[in-house]
């Protein structure tokens, strides 16, 4: 029983030990590295396939597990990728005997633990990120996500003594962008309020090298420096700058459309599939007190 307790106090304090003793999913050396990191603001770039999504969901799991009554507040840049991060979150608490018989409450956006601890996940919308009093504030795919979204969400950690911030994604975004803002800090300055970290995806002990060479070879400079490790190439052979296409970016709701409503005067654009894609029709119109759009 004293083990069992032992490993229960150190899980609590170190979440490398919880990862591995309670959830069966022991930590890769740079995800050890952002879990341990000291710093409030903590900020990753990473490459794909380096198990970003999983250190997500453990730095929840955890802050919920070692902290009772708190709260952890993911933000996602859609709503997909939102559901995601959650389905990441469910799946490894209920691989775990011990947060099994925790959790009481478990729907598509929030998980409750019995220590009165909850993790809530929500896209990119600054009407369900304000009210809320965060102790942990997930940003996934940061890079993409609004500054006046970020504004929104920032504040939310004031209330709560030693709050922090955990923000990571693939490196997209001009130099004025508040995340690579932030990542520039942490990464040229470390200190106690910043921490930056960049994960190729040469990180991962599973990476299969000679794809990966062979990738450097096959795929553009740009893409390959990008989605493969992770770095910013800025505006680098695009016809498009970063900025130009942020600023073709508007925060509305999309909903689909609805059987017998006119839509009167609507715009519209297709952007037509190459290979395998799909073609894709989008339409906006006004539907009144503001702005909705819908695709198809």
């Amino acid at each position: 029983m004293s083990a069992d307790l032992e490993t229960i106090r150190a899980a609590r304090r170190d979440p490398a030990v919880f990862a591995e003793l309670l959830m069966g999913q022991p930590l890769w050396d740079h995800q050890r590295a952002v879990l341990a990191s000291p710093a409030r603001y903590r900020l990753v770039t990473a490459g794909r396939q380096v198990g970003k999504s999983r250190t997500l969901a453990v730095a929840a799991l955890h802050q919920a597990y070692s902290v009772p009554r708190s709260t952890t507040l993911v933000v996602s840049a859609g709503d997909t990728a939102a559901k995601r991060v959650m389905s990441d979150v469910a799946a490894l608490a209920q691989a775990a005997p011990l947060l099994t018989e925790s959790v009481v409450d478990e729907t598509s956006q929030v998980v409750a633990l019995s220590n009165g601890s909850t993790i809530r996940s929500v896209p990119s919308s600054m009407a369900q990120i304000r009210g809320w009093s965060i102790d942990l504030l997930i940003l996934d795919e940061a890079a993409f996500i609004s500054s006046e979204i970020w504004r929104s969400a920032e504040p939310a950690i004031v209330a709560r003594p030693g709050s922090r911030v955990l923000a990571s994604s693939s490196p997209w975004g001009a130099v004025d962008h508040w995340f690579r803002t932030l990542w520039r800090i942490g990464m040229d300055q470390p200190n106690a309020m910043y921490e930056s970290f960049c994960w190729p995806s040469t990180a991962s002990p599973l990476v299969d090298q000679a794809l990966v060479d062979h990738w450097r070879e096959t795929w553009p400079e740009t893409e390959f420096r990008r989605e493969v490790l992770a770095e910013w190439t800025d505006d680098a052979g695009a016809y498009f700058t970063e900025i130009e296409l942020s600023d073709a970016v508007g925060d509305w709701e999309m909903v689909p459309p609805v059987d017998g409503v006119r839509l009167g005067l609507v715009a519209g654009g297709v952007d037509w599939g190459f290979a395998t894609d799909a073609n894709t029709l989008a339409v906006v119109t006004v539907n009144r007190p503001r702005f909705h759009a819908a695709s198809f």
